[in-house]
């Protein structure tokens, strides 16, 4: 996505349609979608299953099949309740700390390693979090924004819907409920 594995990005945030158009793009340019080589199959986490999610509904020619892990579906009022939540708590964090919420942070992602996940895996994934700076919910708002209890009703493609064992996995359950035809895979003892 523009903006992250250090590829340039937007100056301020976009919506979740426009990561989808840069990926139609992208995919054209390597050659696929029905002028190229055909279409390709999605797989996509959280903010990752918001993009290929849109793009399959935008673009159901680009799209072959899809797989959509945490897919998060809540209603307006959940949405807004998270969105205040994530941001208060960072807003707050950055008051509070200043630059020493970096630390906080990545002490936090060290206390809830997975039982799985390695020390290198937490601290990549922790640093790669750092690219967007003071905005680094940059990805989960534009996630959290976009409206997916109305566009996965317009999802055509093959879908599985993976809901993995945490505190989301009824929200990540929800969009096998919008999308014709997805089929639902729980996998309650893996976690993110």
């Amino acid at each position: 996505n523009p903006g992250y594995g250090s590829s340039d990005g937007p100056v301020d945030r976009v919506p979740l349609e426009t990561y989808s158009e840069t990926l139609a793009e992208t995919l054209e340019t390597l050659g696929f979608g029905p002028n190229g080589r055909g279409p390709v199959d999605i797989l996509g986490m959280l903010t990752g299953a918001k993009i290929g999610g849109e793009l399959a509904r935008s673009r159901p020619d680009m799209v072959r099949r899809l797989i959509l892990v945490q897919s998060l579906v809540m209603t307006e009022a959940q949405r807004l309740a998270m969105i205040a939540t994530l941001q208060g708590g960072v807003q707050k964090g950055w008051a509070e700390q200043g630059a020493d919420f970096y630390v906080t942070r990545l002490k936090s992602a060290l206390a809830e390693l997975d039982s799985e996940q390695t020390l290198d895996q937490a601290i990549t994934d922790f640093a790669d979090s750092l690219v967007a700076g003071e905005d680094y919910l940059r990805g989960g708002m534009t996630a959290l924004a976009y409206p997916t209890e109305r566009l996965y009703k317009e999802i055509t493609r093959p879908t599985l819907v993976v809901a993995l064992g945490d505190e989301r996995a009824e929200l990540a359950a929800g969009a096998a409920d919008l999308i014709p035809q997805a089929q639902l895979l729980r996998l309650p003892s893996y976690s993110r």
